[in-house]
């Protein structure tokens, strides 16, 4: 016999179908766009400058010729990709994430599976979302590695006028495959940063509850807290990685010319340039966007989440 708790939960599974987590998704990726932008912006621009004639001197250099320069505005240069990326990424991100936890652990409650096993499921979805993260960041990088070229060589001119462009004529002249640029140093980024990320978020969530607390059902400032340090996890250990995804996909986009011929090569070239801390370029705005950037991702799917569950 069906009870009323048998119901309720039956209602529960169903609305937390993969529409949910797309739809929560599709909300979260939109605010992390919009709070993390800027920070990316600066972390890209110092990432990917050159070594013998850089355009800035640091962090605050960066942000002061930007404003100068391009205003406001300067920050969200190339933003186009990662809006339309985001809300596919982040709505890919959540679906696979909760199917990858049914697949492995039996279910998609987090109050049911055990810490060690978020971290394995997050590398799960680092391997999934990858193809498609990859694209959003190689346009991105491009549209950004452009303004850095355009101040470190005379009369170069941008032969790109906005994200639309550039996939236009990266489609005509490489195909779908130029889109993948770089995507081995973003599968290798991913594989390890996933798992840090999810498991830092889920740890975080379960420590920062109350004894008996259902995590999802978390105080807004506690949430926002624990996809802060999911973020902080996530970038603290694995930003060498993406230093040298942001080289790759910043190269040209003809592999005649190209600087690396593979991730491996993009390391040692890299390393010749600076030693260890040519890694760790633009790592603090990195760092201080990963906070804000991913409480508000979390915290925004969580509360879409938890509203399309009463529906």
């Amino acid at each position: 016999m069906t009870t009323a708790v048998q119901k309720i939960e039956e209602h529960e599974r169903l609305l937390s179908a993969p529409v949910v987590n797309w739809l929560a998704g599709v909300m979260s990726g939109l605010g992390c766009a919009i709070v993390g932008h800027p920070f990316d912006t600066v972390k890209v621009r110092l990432q990917t400058q050159p070594t013998d004639k850089p355009v800035y001197s640091g962090i605050s250099d960066c942000l002061r010729q930007t404003c100068q320069k391009e205003g406001v505005g300067g920050f969200y240069r190339g933003i186009g990709s990662p809006i339309a990326g985001q809300v596919v990424l982040r709505a890919w991100q959540f679906t696979s994430y909760g199917e990858i936890k049914r697949i492995l652990c039996g279910t998609q409650d987090p109050n049911k599976i055990p810490l060690p096993m978020f971290f394995v499921c997050g590398v799960g979805m680092g391997i999934a979302i990858s193809p498609v993260e990859s694209i959003i960041d190689f346009f991105k990088s491009q549209m950004q590695v452009q303004y850095i070229k355009e101040k470190s060589t005379p009369g170069y001119k941008s032969p790109y006028s906005n994200v639309l462009d550039c996939v236009l004529k990266v489609s005509k002249e490489r195909g779908i495959r130029g889109w993948f640029q770089g995507y081995s140093a973003t599968l290798a980024r991913n594989s390890a940063s996933a798992g840090l990320y999810i498991g830092g978020f889920e740890c975080a969530r379960y420590y920062l509850a109350e004894p008996g607390q259902d995590v999802t059902k978390l105080s807004s400032s506690r949430a926002l807290l624990a996809g802060g340090l999911g973020g902080l996890a996530y970038w603290s250990f694995t930003f060498p990685l993406d230093c040298v995804k942001s080289a790759m996909q910043g190269d040209a986009i003809h592999p005649a010319d190209r600087r690396y011929s593979s991730w491996v090569d993009c390391i040692k070239q890299l390393y010749a340039e600076g030693g260890v801390s040519r890694f760790f370029r633009g790592y603090t705005p990195c760092v201080v966007r990963s906070l804000p950037a991913n409480a508000t991702l979390f915290t925004a799917y969580q509360v879409t989440a938890n509203f399309l569950n009463t529906l």
